[in-house]
């Protein structure tokens, strides 16, 4: 799904900052870990890698660790508070798509706090299903401090970003953790991904470039709900998606069935 993304934004001519490739990318695994920033150099972060003066370089005196010292280094304050802003606004997305807070129950009689978490992670616990319900909460609390910016109506403004961001390099110095990162980082790469409410009521999470008017469909023989985008009488595949309620099978109607074209 990822790869996708950045495949049409490369045909497309959309340059991206490298930050946010790296980002989307980390699950991705090389041989020689410096591939972990050099293999993207030719997808849409190329100019972005060149402006901080990133050139592949795989000599005996270029190590891993200085590769990601270099690439962390440049990433100025500015930058910083630009990234959990952009984070925000996302969040903010999936809160409305989930209805975070309210007492509506979800289809499957749940409800939609529980609901977001557990489909923010796609049913996937590493941790544990309670310590990741454990995380989540770590989130919302810090979350709760953060809405207080938009209330205020400050969360257009960078500097309050800003100042967000040293607060942040205060607390870490002191040895305090950023109590939400746990949770961000069972959720995968934020920047490929968004959450998505279908017109009967199901709540996922889809490809970024899922776009309003695309179909979820149940494919004979295969795994996980797919995103499918209507093109004339032929159908185009978008992606895979977690569609809360529906991934053991609970939609699943043979007699729904009917042949289609996927391009």
């Amino acid at each position: 799904m990822v790869l996708i993304l950045s495949q049409q934004e490369y045909r497309n001519g959309i340059n991206k900052h490298h930050y946010s490739i790296l980002a989307r990318h980390r699950q991705s695994r090389s041989s020689d870990p410096r591939d972990g920033v050099f293999a993207f150099y030719g997808l849409a972060c190329q100019q972005s890698l060149i402006e901080h003066g990133i050139v592949p370089d795989y000599g005996d005196a270029n190590t891993t660790e200085k590769t990601v010292n270099d690439l962390t280094g440049n990433q100025t304050l500015r930058r910083q508070a630009s990234i959990l802003q952009d984070n925000q606004r996302q969040i903010y997305d999936w809160e409305d798509v989930f209805e975070a807070g309210s007492r509506r129950k979800y289809t499957t009689g749940e409800d939609m706090l529980k609901v977001m978490w557990q489909t923010c992670v796609a049913c996937l616990y590493p941790e544990g299903k309670e310590k990741t319900r454990h995380m989540f909460h770590l989130f919302l609390r810090r979350q709760a401090l953060l809405k207080v910016i938009r209330n205020m109506g400050l969360h257009q403004h960078i500097w309050i970003y800003m100042l967000v961001a040293i607060i942040g390099h205060v607390f870490h110095s002191l040895g305090i953790k950023n109590p939400e990162m746990d949770f961000r980082m069972a959720v995968g790469a934020m920047g490929c991904i968004s959450a998505a409410r279908t017109a009967d009521g199901y709540v996922g999470m889809v490809p970024g470039i899922t776009e309003i008017g695309d179909r979820v469909a149940i494919l004979k023989g295969g795994k996980l709900p797919f995103i499918l985008r209507e093109r004339g009488s032929d159908w185009e595949l978008i992606g895979d998606a977690y569609i809360h309620g529906i991934m053991k099978g609970e939609a699943w109607n043979e007699s729904l069935c009917h042949p289609i074209g996927i391009i």
